[in-house]
């Protein structure tokens, strides 16, 4: 039997299908865009076989205007590259509590003919997030075998703040070698935690076994906890994202966690090829060149020149009298700013010894090469 397009699914499941706002498609775009640049890297590491993505909470897949979903927009992907990578197999798990947008899911999918690769796999499950990410923990996709390695990311975008058991997410991604990207809705957690006695509860509780964690700490503090516990075994690496209402009220954080510096250049990366390197996202803004006067190239320059002034002041107060390694210089800056990795050495660091505020101290062969080398701050 021939499978529906995906014009027929979504007519014929149209009251079931959410109606898609400016965040969300900015979210997908974020989101697959980053995938995209991670699959680079899996792709071309010859020690990688299994790749997964794991979309906990994946909705139907597809909106009323049939914008397609980010568990969709993975498995596109995958589609577009499994014919190449013929030696890698790509595994897309999708979950949702809602058996009616699991059902739908799997129709979009199907829709896409992914079985004609004999290297994708999806995998559709309906059970609660908590169970779900519990029982995936020690799946074997997800684990070293035979001298090989998996490339996984677990993803989580939840409707509010206190569904998805945190330690749940700390649990698996201790156990497994993994990227995380995870919505945390700390305008729900702000709104709630003194407000509502039910919410209250079920916020303290998605929180259990959290670290520092305590009920009468703001939203900042609460992120901020949830990253320290994060990086821990595998997580070396964290930065959250903010998409903002049109009056600039923070409504949440899109938290990236990765094993290792590649991932985190990717992810700025990828910021900088949706957003322009805006530090947040607001609905109907004139950031991201959204309705500005200014053009998207002036944009950049605009937060260039901002992010440069500010990272060149944050390394020089936390290197200030030491003698450090580019590398070191690098994560700092990629973790406490905007900028991305190919414009520390031209905006931050070639400024600062031109003002004679560190030296490279020339510990290579050729002076032009920053990455290898270390520099003095005074």
């Amino acid at each position: 039997m021939n499978n529906a397009t995906l014009s027929e699914i979504v007519a014929s499941n149209i009251r079931k299908l959410d109606e898609i706002g400016e965040h969300t498609e900015y979210k997908i775009k974020y989101i697959s865009a980053y995938v995209e640049e991670w699959l680079y890297v899996q792709l071309n590491n010859n020690k990688v076989k299994n790749i997964n993505f794991i979309d906990c909470m994946c909705n139907a897949g597809v909106y009323k205007n049939e914008q397609l979903g980010t568990p969709i927009e993975v498995l596109k992907l995958f589609i577009k590259n499994a014919p190449k990578y013929t030696n890698k197999v790509f595994n897309l798990f999708l979950n949702d509590f809602d058996k009616s947008r699991t059902e739908i899911i799997e129709k979009i999918t199907n829709s896409f003919k992914y079985e004609e690769h004999s290297n994708i796999n999806v995998s559709i499950s309906n059970e609660d997030v908590n169970a779900y990410i519990e029982k995936q923990k020690d799946n074997k996709c997800f684990k070293p075998l035979n001298y090989t390695l998996p490339g996984t990311i677990l993803f989580f975008d939840p409707y509010n703040f206190g569904t998805v058991k945190i330690k749940k997410i700390m649990d698996f991604v201790h156990a497994n070698y993994s990227e995380l990207i995870f919505n945390i809705f700390n305008s729900d957690y702000r709104r709630n935690i003194n407000h509502s006695k039910r919410k209250r509860e079920q916020m303290i509780e998605s929180m259990e076994g959290i670290e520092g964690f305590s009920s009468d700490m703001d939203e900042k503090e609460l992120i901020k906890v949830i990253g320290d516990s994060l990086k821990k075994k595998n997580i070396n690496y964290c930065f959250p994202y903010s998409f903002k209402n049109k009056p600039g009220v923070e409504l949440y954080q899109i938290f990236y966690a990765t094993p290792h510096l590649e991932g985190l250049k990717k992810l700025k990366k990828s910021i900088w090829d949706i957003f322009d390197g805006d530090c947040f996202h607001k609905n109907s803004s004139t950031s991201s060149g959204q309705g500005t006067l200014f053009g998207s190239d002036v944009v950049k320059e605009m937060n260039i020149k901002n992010f440069s002034k500010e990272a060149q002041e944050l390394i020089l107060k936390e290197f200030s009298e030491k003698t450090v390694a580019y590398c070191e210089i690098s994560s700092y800056v990629l973790e406490s700013t905007m900028l991305r990795d190919g414009q520390i050495i031209d905006e931050v660091l070639k400024p600062l010894i031109k003002a004679h505020k560190i030296k490279k101290c020339n510990k290579v062969i050729y002076n032009h090469n920053y990455k290898n080398d270390t520099f003095k701050f005074v």
